[in-house]
């Protein structure tokens, strides 16, 4: 099994732009078990299709079958990274 576990962040502080972030407490983690198909756990029904930006990532890396466990703690459109975290 392979585990990755990104944190939130807080981008473009300020005056900082793109150039200062705030790492915070919260995390993704995102687990994965060879599986002779893809499923993905722990998802909501909305984000559980092919339209999923970590299945699509993981896709375009070359991922093949996989049992995903999603253990997300990053708020979803509050501009925390959530969608980064798929992506990483």
């Amino acid at each position: 099994m392979h585990k990755v576990i990104v944190p939130a962040t807080s981008a473009n502080l300020c005056v900082g732009f793109d150039s200062l972030g705030l790492a915070l407490t919260l995390y993704n983690t995102f687990s994965f078990e060879p599986s002779e198909q893809t499923i993905l756990e722990n998802v909501e029904d909305a984000y559980n299709n092919a339209d999923n930006l970590l299945l699509q990532a993981y896709r375009a890396a070359g991922g093949k079958g996989a049992r995903i466990h999603f253990d997300s703690q990053i708020p979803i459109s509050r501009g925390l990274g959530s969608s980064a975290s798929l992506f990483v």
